[in-house]
């Protein structure tokens, strides 16, 4: 998806294959061999990841995560900082 940033983010489809609309979002190290999870649960449209970089903002990406009707109010969640 990115690899600005000296690192590898790749979005992962889920458990439902190409029929789900989400996955997650994992960032890799330094040397793109190991990945971390980011950001479960981003969406997915036909092609596209809700994934942008923000290029105004050093290594600052926006993403669209799912959250059902049932779950608590969402907290903040820092998932990279440079």
């Amino acid at each position: 998806m990115d690899t600005s940033e000296e690192t590898v983010f790749l979005h992962i489809q889920g458990q439902g294959g190409s029929s789900s609309p989400l996955g997650d979002i994992y960032i890799s190290d330094g040397s793109g061999k190991y990945y971390t999870l980011s950001i479960d649960e981003v969406h997915r449209g036909q092609e596209l990841v809700d994934f942008e970089k923000v290029n105004s903002l050093e290594g600052v990406f926006l993403a669209n995560k799912y959250q059902s009707e049932g779950s608590s109010t969402p907290k903040p969640k820092q998932t990279q900082k440079k």
